[in-house]
């Protein structure tokens, strides 16, 4: 009796391609920076930076820590509201 491997080979080929191909993501919530949990829109930016467009303000991420940008009134540089609905490029 002659056993044939293709099969078993097959469906290790098949694990392999599967295993490579999950995504790569990291949960991030509000214990880790994020200023409010309810978000609205992501952005990867070209320089690395994910940008994160909550309730209460535009967060970036740098990979390690959150920099929240909220309304600040006496600075006329800050964004005019903390309701951040999209992200544009």
């Amino acid at each position: 009796m002659k056993r044939s491997y293709f099969p078993f080979l097959l469906l290790l080929c098949a694990l392999q391609a599967f295993s490579q191909s999950k995504p790569n993501y990291q949960l991030l919530t509000t214990a880790d920076g994020l200023a409010q949990g309810f978000v609205y829109d992501i952005l990867q930016s070209r320089d690395g930076f994910t940008w994160i467009a909550t309730k209460d303000g535009l967060n970036r991420y740098d990979g390690s820590r959150f920099k929240v940008f909220s309304p600040d009134p006496f600075d006329p540089y800050s964004i005019a509201n903390s309701e951040v609905r999209s992200i544009f490029e």
